[in-house]
């Protein structure tokens, strides 16, 4: 299967789930790997509307690719990052 196959295979098979209201279908990815911001979003949107967040993620990394910065960023949440590598810590702090 081709890139381009396998990518409108993957359309089809979430355009499924949305229809069935399966919440993988409400996935995207902005700074996650595999469409985790996109289902966060809506299983809080779901489960706990209108209602200020907050996170804890361990192993935050650089904080540039992780589940959590989008929804810091574009959602107001509020959390804590930890990682046990100061360089990545140092990182974090350089850019928020």
């Amino acid at each position: 299967m081709s890139r381009i196959e396998a990518y409108k295979y993957w359309q089809e098979l979430r355009s499924a789930s949305k229809s069935q209201n399966k919440i993988n279908g409400y996935g995207y990815s902005v700074n996650s790997m595999h469409d985790q911001d996109g289902i966060i979003t809506e299983l809080f949107r779901k489960i706990i509307p209108n209602q200020p967040h907050t996170f804890i993620e361990f192993g935050c990394g650089d904080g540039m690719q992780n589940n959590t910065i989008y929804q810091l960023t574009c959602h107001n949440w509020r959390g804590l990052w930890i990682d046990g590598d100061a360089y990545q810590v140092e990182g974090v702090q350089k850019r928020m």
